[in-house]
């Protein structure tokens, strides 16, 4: 077969381009695209990508007028927090498995979760902010199917807006060795969009957390 090539989107629409795409459109361009397999991600915003200041002639798309107002948009620093948190694990050795998780985007469109990881490992899962659908009862409950015999997590939450951790609540594992988040409309601190991450608890990357949420599969 022909080589595998890695990818990279290299023009993601530019954060306030047009007066829209903010830092909430940024986040789920950066999440999704990285736990789909890409090899990297390109960020860009209004005013920067054409070095524009404010005696700029030409064209404006959007409400930015100069770049130093660019350079400080939300989605830049939230683009460089998801950054950060990848790099402390071994992300390039990732692999997409939507099929780890449900909802997820393959059963649901783009809005359902995207998941990657590696077996045995990590497990990293991004659900989308409940803003971009309306089918707000899809998140009621998240299944973590296919838990390795043996294998020990630990869950928690990573806030893609600020990089803080918590505690994943509301988790329980059925005897088909899934873990099951449950909640009145979703499992997640809020409603916005989160990261939730299983990670084995012999190999954790996170020193941060206080008293994680454990869950074994049963053998």
């Amino acid at each position: 077969g022909k080589p595998k090539k890695p990818v990279i989107n290299g023009e993601v629409c530019y954060e306030g381009i047009f007066g829209s795409c903010w830092q909430e459109v940024q986040r789920f361009l950066f999440w999704s695209h990285m736990l789909s397999g890409a090899a990297g991600h390109s960020y860009g915003a209004e005013g920067v990508y054409d070095f524009s200041f404010n005696n700029y002639p030409g064209h404006e798309w959007g409400v930015t007028v100069n770049w130093e107002e660019g350079i400080n948009y939300p989605g830049s620093s939230q683009i460089g927090i998801g950054k950060k948190f990848l790099e402390r694990f071994d992300w390039f050795n990732f692999k997409p498995h939507h099929e780890w998780v449900e909802p997820n985007c393959i059963g649901e469109g783009i809005y359902g979760a995207y998941c990657a990881g590696i077996p045995g490992k990590i497990r990293m899962i991004y659900i989308p902010g409940l803003n971009f659908h309306d089918r707000a009862s899809r998140y009621s409950r998240i299944k973590i199917k296919n838990i390795e015999n043996g294998t020990e997590y630990k869950s928690y939450f990573f806030n893609p807006r600020n990089g803080d951790i918590s505690k994943a609540e509301n988790i329980e594992i059925n005897k088909n060795k899934e873990f099951m988040l449950s909640g009145m409309i979703n499992p997640c601190p809020t409603m916005e969009d989160w990261v939730l991450v299983l990670e084995n608890k012999k190999e954790s990357n996170i020193l941060s957390i206080q008293d994680p949420v454990l869950g074994q599969a049963p053998g």
